[in-house]
């Protein structure tokens, strides 16, 4: 899937609309190797960091992207984080890995982005959590063909919070 990738070692800021395909990044600054600032997609794309994809509105596709992430001190680590309060979107995950090290979570919603969560053969490996989103990060959560690795996580495989009696529907 990855013979035929571009390295590098830069942080990437999508504007909206943009993709990147073949890919391969290793950088450790402790931000976001990628940002989507609006709808974008990622295919054969491999990154490994302190901090892999930040998605900040629109819709989001990812497809046969490997993201293996490791904290260094007190970084607050994801794969894939949708972070912008009040933001909305539709996040689609297909034939993907997030395996992290010390980190918060392969995949965490969070703070008010409100959308949906869509993942298709998808493995999670590591870290706090594999998959975190409160009722406060999403809307809805489709779940098919999605694994975790057995014994791999701090805390859990998933984590779906109870936000103000909310709950995110599945």
């Amino acid at each position: 899937v990855y013979a035929n990738v571009t390295s590098g070692t830069s942080r990437i800021t999508l504007s909206p609309g943009s993709s990147r395909t073949d890919l391969s990044i290793i950088e450790n600054s402790g931000e976001p190797t990628i940002t989507c600032n609006g709808s974008c997609s990622l295919t054969r794309v491999r990154i490994q960091s302190r901090e892999g994809v930040r998605c900040v509105s629109g819709n989001i596709n990812l497809t046969w992207v490997y993201i293996t992430a490791t904290a260094v001190g007190s970084d607050h680590t994801d794969g894939l984080q949708c972070y912008a309060p009040g933001s909305t979107g539709t996040v689609t995950v297909k034939n993907s890995t997030f395996k992290m090290g010390s980190a918060n979570a392969g995949y965490f919603s969070a703070d008010n982005w409100q959308g949906s969560h869509v993942f298709e053969n998808v493995l999670f490996e590591g870290g706090n959590f594999g998959l975190r989103i409160p009722a406060d990060g999403g809307s809805s959560v489709s779940l098919k063909n999605v694994y975790f690795v057995r014994g791999s996580f701090q805390y859990g495989a998933f984590l779906f919070d109870v936000v103000n009696g909310r709950r995110i529907n599945i």
